[in-house]
């Protein structure tokens, strides 16, 4: 890796697609994920920085299980539950309407605690179905890990009220100002 910080280099790569000149309304999150598949070095830079988040607050060795939120964030959560040598499951926003209509993939060990890996902390929206979801399977969401930090005071009081604890590695201010910069 060269001098560049890891939020330049995200930056960099985020504006460099050529989708972030058609991306409106905070899309440069929809297209993380895009850069992070192109750049192997880079996404492999952020699941350890992801990672290393997780073992400073829980150990080397934590006892705890990684969930993704279908279907963007799936490769990059299994890469760091692979990280931390953590179960992995997923979750949909609506059951699937064929095969076994899960609206969860992958084990649950009610005994863990879960963190929920997304590339930005949850909108409002998703944050309603998101606690639904692990409330209607009495399943307790202890932290959401994401690259990208609230954009707004909703979500911190969302996730405040339901004792979720947010992690992330940038305020979306930061990227924002990043994004932006010349």
């Amino acid at each position: 890796m060269n001098s560049e910080t890891l939020l330049e280099q995200l930056s960099k790569c985020i504006r460099d697609n050529s989708r972030v000149e058609q991306a409106e309304n905070h899309s440069e999150y929809y297209i993380i994920e895009d850069v992070l598949t192109l750049d192997p070095a880079l996404r492999a830079e952020v699941c350890t920085k992801l990672a290393d988040l997780i073992q400073v607050e829980h150990g080397t060795n934590p006892q705890l299980q990684i969930a993704s939120l279908a279907p963007k964030n799936i490769s990059l959560g299994i890469i760091i539950a692979d990280l931390l040598k953590s179960p992995f499951f997923y979750i949909r926003e609506s059951k699937k309407k064929h095969g076994l209509k899960r609206q969860i993939e992958g084990s649950v060990n009610l005994e863990l605690p879960i963190i929920l890996f997304s590339l930005s902390v949850p909108s409002v929206e998703q944050f309603k179905w998101i606690i639904d979801v692990f409330d209607g399977h009495h399943v307790v969401l202890t932290k959401i890990l994401s690259i990208i930090g609230p954009i707004n005071e909703n979500q911190i009081a969302i996730a405040k009220h339901h004792r979720i604890d947010l992690t992330y590695l940038y305020s979306s201010k930061q990227l924002f100002e990043n994004l932006f910069k010349r």
